[in-house]
């Protein structure tokens, strides 16, 4: 992870870059749909050229102002937290975005809340029988791989077919 990430939300106008500043981009409603129809997000946005944005429609100045910022964001030199080498390095850049690094242990784990479900019900009772199925089917082809088997545990929890009642559909984010 690094330690600045700039994700595209096409409802906004400006954009926070590395070290907390936010530049206004003055980017419009036609700007933003022109980089939504074309798809343009990740890495394909440090490659823009002028050229292209006039081409689909988008004014000059426009055009050049996200062009010099993809530049700019292209050129910033980023780096993982996982490789500064020691605590007081680490804790500098922490303090640089405002954590402090001596509380951080103190943040409560997440608890799930508890879910009511009953146990009489047909949807549910088939659902934990087809996941005890497929684990047995996993388990045996992959000699016993625990990190297979949790990943399709999750994959298969998490469709929203599967899950036997409306109200715990609602319940996950």
């Amino acid at each position: 992870m690094s330690e600045t990430s700039t994700p595209y939300t096409p409802a906004s106008t400006s954009t926070t870059v590395a070290g907390n500043e936010t530049e206004n981009l003055g980017l419009n409603k036609p700007a933003i749909k022109i980089l939504e129809n074309e798809e343009v997000n990740g890495l394909d946005f440090f490659d823009l050229i002028q050229k292209e944005l006039e081409r689909h429609g988008m004014k000059l100045g426009l055009a050049k102002r996200l062009v010099k910022f993809a530049k700019e964001c292209k050129d910033k030199k980023l780096r993982a937290f996982s490789t500064y080498k020691t605590k007081k390095d680490l804790r500098k850049v922490l303090r640089k975005y405002e954590i402090n690094s001596s509380k951080i242990t103190k943040i409560p784990p997440f608890e799930p809340k508890p879910v009511e479900i009953d146990n009489k019900d047909e949807e549910l009772e088939q659902c934990i029988t087809e996941i005890k199925r497929r684990m047995g089917i996993i388990s045996s082809a992959t000699s016993r791989n625990e990190a297979m088997c949790c990943k399709y545990i999750f994959q298969y929890y998490m469709h929203p077919s599967i899950l036997p009642k409306e109200s715990l559909r609602k319940e996950l984010p």
